[in-house]
């Protein structure tokens, strides 16, 4: 039986309940179709202007259009870019309307939230905007509050928990300090504690220099404040401050001071941050020796944290405890470092700078600075000679070897007697090496002054084991001097002072000294180029003397003070620069007075002290020739100071003893002098020396007072050109004044000499009559040929002589002559040979009148007999 295939199967009738759908493995599944839509969609509405911004108009926006109030509320916006741009629009601001800023000081306040921002680039943004835009703006505006304000942000930036803010907390510290100095009294004990905290972490010292760099940075900004102001409550001044940096602190420790209760805080947690510094530059210095490299960071941090070291055992010097010694000690222990591998050139460079630093804060210990390498650093040092690392050159010395100069004295003063020979020497070859513009001249002057002066003075050792000992050296540091002064010039003022200031003290203290007197007096033959020095041509180079300020001149003229043999050669070169027309006319007189004082002490021989004078008297050149005490051509007249000089050289005179005897000491070099025919005022100032000493001649040759009478005739001749021509005048008070002054020095010598007076006026006849042959030729021709001018000249001087009541008994003893000059004058009147036109008659008539008029004052004469 076959069984029949099975028959398909038949769909079912009617609808199906559930469909049963086949899905692929690894499809999503499709949401169920109760599911319910979330999704929002929208449009954004577009419009052409704001209302807000329709109404801004007149107020002070950035370039986005944003206000003041609305950048500062975006400063604290929850997105970064925004508050970025937000520092940027207000920097815009600013710069744009710099009133906004003036108006509203409190947004400082409001700026610093964003000190503990979580983004380094807004903290950075911050940080300039108050660096180059708001700081430099308000820095004398911004109120106390608003400063402690912003100290307290940074202390609460210093303690975030985050290390990057910290760091950068310090970096704002660094920018308000050195805006407001102030700032780090205020909070200082907390800042120290929080710099205590970071050094602490010693990752931040060993591996990342630069936030090292930064956190020192404003520590030494701060200890620099702290250091000024201890200093200041020490009741220090300026010049002590430098003698105590030229002291070892710990030699010379003074008692334990009391400083106020915020000072004192402050230097008391200074002692934690300490040992913090030397650890962390033991560190550093341990890791630079441990990679045998020195790159720039880590050397710029072992700098600024020697410069903190520096600063800090400088404030804590005078504490009971021996904290710092210790601390010292252990620095000492890698000096000098460097020295296990070898460097290149550059990086030798790099630890000898750094030694350089750390031997400058080791000498502030006594016991640390006599250690035997300490000194052999120091000696080499000054020879330049190689030790650890090579050999410095001698810009390496005169730039960093400055700080260590003023401990030199002191280092001396305690080494061993070997040690001293040999630090000496060196220290004497690199003073002689140093030049004269150096930087390093004002250290080694100083360090000379202590050693020469000080010592001798206040140090009782060096006058027992040293004097032998420094004497030479001494001898070689004063040699240098002269040389120093005359290589600077006129340049360099400031030196040349100190210069001037240190011979001026070796003088005042070598009087007690006869070695070192003689060698200070042997300083002149190199000092005199200082002044003036005359040149085998006859012409004169003037030292720098001339042009240096007047205190510096006057340290220069207390250098010859002191001296106790002045020489010939020098007192000519100050009487060269004496007669410059450019010395001012009160060191002109300082100078001669300090001579005169030499002399009165015997320190100047009187022939070499009466040249002096008399030169000066005769040398001065008086300008312009014609008289004039104000102004002529614009140029000022120094007659004025001619006249009050020949007062004071006459006083001088009188000072000296028998003035009489003075005259005669004199009386050849002025009778020499005088026949040189010097100019007018000269004479004047010649025949004046001889009235003030003594106007009594006749005791001299009879050959010198006829010289005398003609010199005296012919300079009354050469008076008569200040004569106006109505010679009335010169019997007035007020009038013809140049006449009188000319002509007063003539009536004391010819009041003291009734020869004198006869001789003179006989001269004066035979001037006016033609013989004009015992005058100099120097006159004007026109004298020979105008008879009118001869009479007037004879006439103006017989007039004025004849109004003078002191020489009337001279007069009345050469009535004779005055007769005589009259009938002469009569007789002229009446020749033609003179008198060739009545124009000159007239003249010699109007003289006579005058002269007949005045001479009959004279009781002894009968001029009225005289008839024309």
């Amino acid at each position: 039986m076959v069984r029949s295939k099975p028959s398909s199967s038949k769909k079912p009738k009617g609808g199906v309940d559930f469909k049963k759908i086949k899905r692929k493995i690894g499809r999503k599944l499709p949401p169920p179709k109760n599911a319910t839509n979330t999704e929002i969609k929208s449009k954004a509405i577009v419009l052409p202007e704001q209302s807000m911004a329709a109404d801004r108009g007149g107020l002070a926006v950035n370039k986005r259009g944003l206000t003041l109030a609305e950048l500062l509320n975006q400063t604290s916006h929850h997105n970064v870019k925004i508050r970025k741009a937000a520092l940027h629009g207000l920097k815009e601001l600013f710069i744009k309307y710099p009133s906004e800023l003036m108006l509203h000081k409190p947004i400082i306040e409001r700026l610093c939230l964003r000190m503990c921002d979580s983004d380094r680039v807004v903290r950075d943004i911050l940080y300039h905007l108050l660096k180059t835009v708001i700081f430099p703006s308000l820095k004398e505006d911004i109120p106390k509050s608003t400063i402690e304000a912003l100290i307290k942000y940074i202390i609460v930036a210093m303690t975030h928990i985050s290390v990057d803010i910290r760091l950068t907390a310090f970096k704002f510290l660094e920018l308000v300090i050195a805006n407001f100095p102030s700032s780090f009294f205020m909070s200082g004990s907390e800042v120290l504690d929080n710099y205590a905290d970071i050094l602490k972490n010693s990752q931040i010292h060993i591996h990342d220099k630069s936030k090292l760099k930064s956190i020192l940075g404003a520590l030494t900004q701060c200890l620099s404040l702290l250091s000024s102001k201890v200093s200041k409550e020490d009741g220090s001044n300026e010049q002590e401050q430098s003698i105590a940096q030229q002291r070892l602190l710990f030699a010379f420790r003074p008692s334990s001071h009391e400083y106020d209760s915020g000072t004192s805080s402050i230097v008391k947690k200074l002692e934690d941050v300490f040992p913090l510094l030397v650890n962390c530059f033991r560190e550093s210095a341990s890791l630079v020796d441990a990679t045998s490299n020195i790159d720039d960071r880590s050397y710029d941090c072992l700098v600024s944290c020697l410069q903190c070291i520096n600063l800090a055992t400088k404030i804590l010097h005078d504490m009971e405890d021996f904290a710092i010694l210790g601390n010292l000690q252990k620095l000492s222990e890698v000096f000098p470092f460097g020295q296990k591998n070898i460097y290149t050139e550059k990086e030798d460079d790099r630890f000898f700078i750094l030694n350089v630093k750390v031997a400058e804060i080791l000498l502030l210990s006594e016991r640390i600075s006599q250690s035997v390498y300490l000194l052999e650093f120091i000696e080499n040092f000054l020879l330049r000679k190689a030790g650890t690392h090579s050999s410095p050159t001698k810009a390496h010395v005169e730039k960093h070897f400055g700080p260590l100069l003023p401990f030199i004295p002191g280092i001396i003063l305690k080494a061993t007697e070997s040690w001293k020979a040999r630090l000496l020497e060196a220290f004497t070859f690199a003073f002689k090496d140093c030049k004269a513009d150096s930087k390093l001249i004002l250290g080694f002057l100083s360090a000379i002054n202590e050693m020469l002066i000080s010592w001798n003075t206040t140090c009782e050792q060096p006058a027992s084991n040293c004097s032998d000992l420094l004497f030479d050296y001494q001898i070689t540091w004063m040699r240098e001097l002269p040389r120093i002064l005359l290589q600077l010039g006129d340049k360099h003022v400031s030196v040349s002072k100190a210069v001037l200031n240190l011979l001026s003290r070796i003088g005042q203290t070598s009087s007690s000294n006869t070695h070192r007197r003689t060698e200070y007096d042997n300083l002149q033959w190199q000092l005199k180029e200082f002044y003036a020095v005359q040149i085998i041509s006859g012409t004169i180079s003037y030292g720098p003397f001339l042009k240096h300020p007047p205190d510096s001149q006057e340290l220069a003229i207390s250098c010859f003070y002191h001296l106790s043999n002045i020489g010939s050669d020098f007192l000519e070169s100050l009487t060269s620069c004496c007669l410059c027309n450019e010395l001012e006319p009160s060191t002109l007189h300082r100078i001669i007075e300090v001579l005169q004082s030499s002399y009165e002490r015997g320190y100047l021989d009187i022939a070499g002290h009466l040249d002096f004078l008399a030169t000066l008297v005769v040398r001065f050149r008086v300008y312009p020739e014609k008289y004039c005490i104000e102004k002529s051509d614009g140029k000022v007249s120094n007659r004025r100071t001619y006249m009050d000089l020949c007062d004071h050289i006459f006083e001088c005179f009188k000072r000296m003893g028998d003035t009489s005897l003075v005259l005669e000491i004199l009386w050849k070099k002025i009778i020499v002098e005088m026949s040189l025919m010097p100019p007018m005022d000269n004479m004047n100032g010649l025949l004046g020396m001889i009235a003030a000493l003594d106007n009594r001649t006749g005791r001299f040759p009879e050959e010198d007072v006829n010289n005398l009478s003609r010199w005296i005739s012919f300079y009354m001749v050469d008076a008569t050109l200040y004569v106006p021509e109505n010679i009335e005048a010169v019997s007035q008070n007020d009038e013809n004044l140049a006449f009188k002054f000319y002509l007063m020095p003539c009536i004391s010598l010819l009041r003291g000499n009734h020869k004198l007076c006869h001789s003179a006026l006989e001269l004066l006849n035979s001037f006016m009559m033609d013989d004009n042959s015992l005058f100099p030729s120097r006159f004007d021709v026109s004298y020979s040929v105008e008879p009118s001018r001869r009479v007037h000249a004879a006439a103006s001087i017989v007039l004025f002589l004849c109004g003078e009541m002191r020489l009337q008994r001279a007069l009345r003893s050469s009535k004779s002559v005055i007769k005589t000059i009259l009938q002469n004058m009569q007789n002229l009147l009446g020749s033609d040979k003179f008198a060739r036109t009545i124009e000159e008659k007239h003249k010699i008539q109007c003289a006579f009148d005058q002269l007949k008029k005045g001479t009959s004052k004279l009781q002894c004469l009968d001029a009225d007999k005289l008839r024309v």
